[in-house]
């Protein structure tokens, strides 16, 4: 297969995929009332658009976005989801603990949780592979192509991610520093492993599990993901360094884990 990674090719990929991401926002604004699920749809448009342009713009294939081998490694992703869902729930208890001001209310409504439910079984897998995809994928192998080095590249991505991320609306409920110094932090925990691994198939399951749990489990107040089908609902939030610390602290066992499964348990066989 003769792939074409044309400097060119790449502007003219990112901006199809944007385009398809606005039309797919489009429906949104005029009927804001179906919330989650319109709000949704742009990830699908922008996925559909990452899979075309990898087919017939770079004449390559999707695969490469997720892994260089010849199948996904499903267990990879699930290893990915079930770590980073138990060091999510135990960061949130740890800083439930930090801010004992805050108050968290059992919200279950069935109807509610239901509908959440399924828009997080069906649609939010899409926006987060997407995400990943793009990100993680797509645009850090398209800066290592051109500055030929891996690590400097995940670092890049990692500012890029988080800066896409400052017109959420934590960015008011927290503050600007915070939120970055947040998003930056999980952007580069995913990107560490991403890069280490040389695939996207950990951090799609990571990418996964924490906008599952923020979406079903437990809600913030003034947050993108803040609605009334959650199990826990978190009025008056705060946000501060120490929920950063700790979210560094999940991210360095997240990658022990990895380490251990991965690297370590790997070379451990080899010499056995």
């Amino acid at each position: 297969m003769n792939c074409n990674y044309k400097w060119y090719t790449h502007i003219i990929a990112l901006l199809f995929i944007i385009s398809a991401q606005a039309v797919g926002a489009y429906p949104y604004t005029k009927f804001e009332h179906l919330g989650y699920i319109l709000s949704l749809l742009p990830c699908v448009t922008g996925f559909c658009a990452l899979w075309l342009s990898m087919r017939y713009i770079h004449n390559d294939s999707f695969l490469k976005l997720i892994t260089p081998n010849s199948k996904i490694d499903f267990k990879k992703v699930l290893f990915g989801a079930i770590c980073w869902f138990i060091l999510t729930t135990t960061y949130t208890v740890i800083t439930a603990f930090l801010h004992p001001e805050q108050t968290f209310t059992w919200n279950f409504s069935l109807p509610h949780f239901i509908k959440i439910l399924v828009i997080g079984i069906t649609l939010l897998p899409i926006q987060t592979t997407f995400e990943e995809l793009l990100f993680r994928g797509y645009i850090f192998q398209g800066i290592t192509r051109y500055i030929g080095n891996k690590w400097t590249a995940m670092f890049i991505t990692a500012f890029i991610f988080a800066g896409m991320h400052l017109f959420n609306p934590e960015i008011i409920t927290f503050g600007f520093w915070t939120m970055l110094l947040q998003y930056l932090a999980m952007s580069l925990i995913f990107g560490v492993i991403a890069c280490n691994e040389n695939s996207t198939e950990i951090t799609i399951g990571m990418h996964y599990a924490n906008n599952f749990f923020c979406m079903v489990c437990v809600v913030y107040q003034g947050t993108v993901f803040y609605h009334e089908g959650a199990l826990f609902r978190v009025t008056s939030p705060i946000n501060d360094y120490k929920d950063t610390i700790a979210m560094v602290i999940a991210g360095i066992l997240m990658f022990g884990a990895y380490y251990w499964k991965y690297i370590y348990k790997h070379k451990t066989d080899q010499i056995s």
